[in-house]
């Protein structure tokens, strides 16, 4: 039995006839013992250069690990690599006749998964001892981060069954290249190098070899998902994997360099899957999409879920969820259906949601609720992104209780806090859960995830007819009142706000800032309330270059394209670029507006902050335009006095707190 016939993106697939890089074009077809050491000749090089392995196997010890030794640097520093082993119990005879005299099927289920509990635990006891002190670091980390993942096969394709006895693998390397074998190893120390052993390799990059590496494939795929017939996988329990990751904990002290910018998403994602419902609060650049993409392919592995809703606002933001799944091995092969923009896949979704993901933009959840009423239920993921946009007057007209259905219910948000707005903020709590995990720009900048910046203030004033306005406010709102419709605190402020950040001499302070320093255009964004406040700007952009464009709800989302490529220098925009885009090379962005939440201004600064890997000593440029005078509890006053302490902030050594 193979995979189900789930689709691949043609964009994302390059040849199966193209071979990996760094030489293992240059493997063999078969390896033997006397010939060849398996260990080094084999196995290293391709664990030292594999994105993932896919192993079934008789027997497995820890000592296979000493062997793994050129693969960890790998597995710490690549978000994606990993480990999948099926393992096959060395069954006792007294075992054996358990299982065999267990009638009830409960029962016997029950047994092998005392089992399966049991040898993994004596594995680790195994590993106490001094000289393995190493080995078991590793391993408790490994698979408490999930790089390691371990399930148990269990023969019942005759009555009175033995062993399991399949040893094959599977290796994923870049370009979309793998490598299948099959033979006599085992991953022990001895079926490595002393015991006499043979493997036969079939490469995707020889033609000849293809339908055996997407036969071996399939193969492991079924016994992995437990519909291979004749055979029973166990997963181990939720306790002792509690167990490993207690362990990692006491031994933390001397451990393994762990990347911390890799830490934080583990300590998020163990926190979801305890609650199973909530929200995950973590600043602009440091991981949300891939965290909860990190979930979502765990509960899939497990069968805990079968397909995923991601829901968000805007559909540059949608498009780029798209990208993330499809660059994602372990989902890049369920179907993908959307519903925004020009796509309508509602329908189709609802009828296959096994196997299946969703991307629907926010405004189309209510016809995704009308459209599950009369779907067959399914086991789901529901993923709210932004979701502190989730908690709007509609929204709460349209979906109080939609999520109670969702065994699994997500938020993401870099600041989830509705501002002025108690009644949403009950209602995301109510409908999606409590802040589960916390993690800031601060923490995320002295931990090296974000870059540092320096910050720039620019001040202005207020003008006569700025202070007319602000007046005109205030009679609007005494009119309003006397006329038995009075305004909530929100709108008195929103309405005041709007003066600020429309300031009259805000254009003339910008041809300033800009006439001295025309460098802060290079690679930069410009946040403006308005379009029409934004145009006032861009004759002094002209200026400075000519690389420049708007980036306004009706403008192409190809000048998003050209900013990312370096085609452009600047983007003015709104709020358009406000969520969830990564242009990396970003240095400066230029906050002529902003609002008096902190999360606008955490997610325009963020454009900005994500590291480059084509500059590891960034440092980017927040430049603020605060009024003069400014009371310290105006909002300028306050974000200046924030930014200003954030700018000081430097990456260390110390490792982020927790939640």
């Amino acid at each position: 039995m193979g995979q189900p016939a789930w689709p691949i993106w043609g964009e994302d697939c390059v040849s199966a006839l193209t071979p990996p890089a760094d030489g293992l074009e240059q493997l063999g077809a078969e390896y033997r013992s006397g010939a060849h050491a398996l260990d080094t000749d084999f196995f290293q090089p391709c664990l030292a250069r594999c994105t993932s392995y896919n192993r079934a196997v008789g027997y497995f010890t820890s000592h296979a690990l000493a062997a793994w030794a050129d693969a960890v640097p790998r597995m710490l520093t690549e978000p994606n690599a990993s480990v999948r082993l099926v393992v096959g119990p060395m069954l006792l005879p007294e075992d054996r006749a358990a299982l065999l005299e267990l009638a009830d099927e409960e029962a016997r289920m029950h047994y092998r998964q005392r089992m399966a509990d049991t040898l993994l635990e004596e594995a680790l006891t195994r590993l106490m001892s001094g000289s393995a002190h190493a080995r078991l670091k590793l391993f408790s980390w490994l698979i408490a981060t999930e790089r390691l993942q371990i399930r148990f096969a269990f023969p019942a394709h005759v009555p009175d069954a033995d062993l399991y006895h399949e040893k094959f693998g599977i290796f994923h390397f870049p370009n979309a290249a793998r490598l299948a074998f099959t033979g006599s190893a085992n991953e022990t120390a001895g079926g490595y190098r002393q015991n006499f052993e043979y493997v036969d390799v079939f490469r995707s990059w020889v033609a000849e070899d293809t339908a055996r590496v997407e036969s071996k494939s399939d193969k492991f795929e079924a016994t992995w998902n437990g519909s291979a017939p004749g055979l029973i996988i166990r997963t181990p329990s939720a306790d002792v994997l509690e167990r490993i990751g207690n362990l990692r904990e006491r031994t933390s002290e001397g451990a393994i360099s762990v990347p911390r910018s890799w830490e934080h998403q583990d300590r998020a994602m163990a926190k979801f899957l305890a609650r199973k419902r909530g929200i995950l609060e973590m600043a602009t650049g440091t991981g949300k999409t891939r965290t909860a993409l990190r979930i979502a392919a765990h509960l899939l592995s497990t069968g805990e879920i079968s397909g995923l809703i991601v829901s968000t606002a805007g559909n540059d933001l949608l498009d780029q969820w798209a990208r993330e799944i499809r660059a994602d091995p372990a989902l890049k092969q369920l179907v993908l259906y959307r519903h925004y923009g020009s796509h309508h896949d509602i329908g189709r979704f609802t009828l296959h949601t096994q196997g299946s993901i969703l991307l629907c933009s926010r405004q189309a959840l209510p016809e995704l609720r009308r459209s599950f009423a009369n779907a067959s239920d399914s086991n789901l993921l529901i993923v709210q992104d932004e979701v502190h946009g989730f908690g709007s007057p509609m929204m709460r007209r349209e979906l109080t209780g939609f999520h109670k259905s969702f065994p699994y219910v997500l938020g993401l948000s870099a600041t989830p806090e509705r501002e002025y707005d108690e009644e949403g903020n009950e209602f995301l709590e109510n409908e999606i859960g409590p802040v589960l995990f916390t993690f800031g720009v601060d923490e995320a900048i002295r931990n090296g995830i974000l870059c540092p910046f320096r910050y720039i203030a620019v001040e202005y004033d207020l003008t006569d007819s700025d202070r007319q306005r602000l007046r005109q406010v205030f009679a609007r709102r005494e009119a309003a009142s006397e006329a038995g419709q009075p305004w909530p605190d929100e709108r008195l402020y929103r309405e005041l706000s709007y003066v600020y950040k429309t300031a009259e001499e805000k254009p003339q302070r910008f041809r300033e800032l800009i006439r001295d320093n025309p460098d802060v255009l290079q690679s930069s964004i410009v946040f403006v309330e308005t379009r029409a406040f934004g145009e006032l700007f861009l004759e002094t952009i002209g200026f400075a270059t000519t690389a420049y464009s708007t980036y306004f709800d009706d403008d192409s989302k190809e000048r998003l394209q050209e900013l990312s490529a370096g085609d452009l220098d600047c983007l003015v925009c709104c709020k358009r670029l406000s969520e969830g885009i990564d242009v990396r090379h970003l240095r400066n962005v230029i906050l002529v507006s902003s609002n008096r939440g902190r999360l606008q201004t955490i997610q325009r600064i963020g454009r900005t902050l994500r590291t480059d890997p084509n500059s590891p000593g960034k440092i980017a440029n927040v430049i603020d335009f605060v009024w003069r005078e400014a009371a310290p509890d105006h909002a300028d006053a306050q974000r200046r006095e924030w930014l200003q302490w954030l700018s000081t902030i430097r990456p260390q050594g110390t490792v982020a707190k927790g939640a």
